[in-house]
């Protein structure tokens, strides 16, 4: 994973941005009031979950 996106949530700590820095991965966040476009990434991370859980 090189991009971690996600809305202004609580994953927007300095804790989750420092682990993110450790681990050279990008932390992007999306437009304010676009809830479309939060739908479509939470839609991804519920496909790699079961992606994941898979193997």
């Amino acid at each position: 994973v090189g991009i971690y996106h996600t809305d202004n949530s609580e994953l927007k700590s300095n804790e989750m941005t420092t682990w993110l820095k450790f681990h050279s991965i990008q932390q992007q966040f999306t437009a304010p009031y676009r809830s479309a476009y939060i739908g479509q990434v939470k839609r991804q991370h519920h496909t790699l979950i079961n992606k994941a859980c898979a193997m």
